[in-house]
């Protein structure tokens, strides 16, 4: 999707989730840590890239740092509303922690990748008309990999 505005992809996993398909893509592997990839990307992400994850903590590093972020599903956060977004991870973590489970996220559909798709294109050729930015920081984990709090 980010070829014709030739952008670089930049994948992030850890050892442990090493896929076979390339995606046309750079492709970096950490360590297994609980927190490898994360540290990764934050400690290397710059101002105008863009990270598409769905770790709301790891979103709300970045955010400071000028990088424009986007979850899988299409939802884009900024420095006002991601703090909203922090809340009710702690609400929910707290509630998981005192015995009441919820229902994990719900499948991932179709609709979700449009929306997605369409949120990301416009967040792409948005950039390219304002700033000009060539690269793309993407975290690519598997979805149970580890429960965030």
């Amino acid at each position: 999707m980010a070829k014709p505005f030739l952008f670089e992809v930049v994948l992030v996993s850890s050892y442990s989730h090493v896929v076979k398909e390339q995606y046309n893509a750079k492709w970096v592997h950490v360590d297994c840590g609980k927190e490898a990839v994360d540290l990764y990307i934050a400690n290397r992400i710059k101002k105008g890239d863009i990270l598409v994850s769905h770790d709301i903590g790891l979103l709300s590093l970045v955010l400071p740092k000028g990088v424009h972020v986007i979850t899988p599903r299409g939802i884009t956060y900024d420095n006002e509303n991601i703090s909203t977004a922090l809340e009710f991870r702690y609400l929910h973590g707290k509630e998981r922690r005192s015995g009441t489970f919820r229902k994990g996220p719900k499948k991932f559909s179709y609709e979700d990748l449009q929306t997605f798709c369409r949120q990301f294109l416009q967040l792409i050729q948005k950039l390219s008309i304002h700033h000009n930015t060539n690269h793309i920081g993407g975290a690519l984990r598997g979805e149970n990999t580890r429960r965030e709090n």
